[in-house]
């Protein structure tokens, strides 16, 4: 079964060629372009991972990400930057990992990869280390 990925970017170009590659790939892609058009999308249920651009973030991406975590505390999260050293909002929630900009789509896909292949068991053990970490 193709596994469903929510990809918010603002910058069309970047959503463009990353529907494209992950079709390819074989995944189901939800693309959105705003925190606000990914609110209206599917719920975290029908959700296996999230590539959430940090520009979003600071445009009530945040919001979004503790919505569908509400609803799948589990969900993935890859951040994309073009900035890597660029402070992330206080509100960041939790990432599984962060990628910069310009992409290298080999490791992208190979991260996603073992995100979306991670046992529940290993998923629920990373997110009590960052909730221990964060307190």
């Amino acid at each position: 079964m193709k596994k469903t990925i929510l990809l918010v970017d603002e910058d069309p170009a970047v959503r463009r060629m990353l529907v494209r590659v992950l079709e390819e790939e074989d995944y189901n892609v939800i693309p959105a372009g705003t925190a606000e058009e990914a609110v209206r999308l599917p719920g975290a249920a029908a959700l296996d991972l999230v590539l959430l651009d940090v520009d979003v973030l600071h445009q009530n991406g945040a919001d979004l990400f503790e919505r569908l975590t509400a609803e799948n505390p589990l969900l993935p999260l890859i951040l994309l930057t073009a900035r890597p050293n660029q402070p992330l909002p206080s509100s960041t929630p939790r990432a599984t990992s962060v990628m910069e900009k310009p992409l290298d789509l080999l490791k992208l896909l190979r991260a996603m990869d073992e995100l979306l292949a991670a046992p529940e068991a290993s998923r629920r053990s990373q997110l009590v280390a960052q909730a221990v970490e964060s307190h």
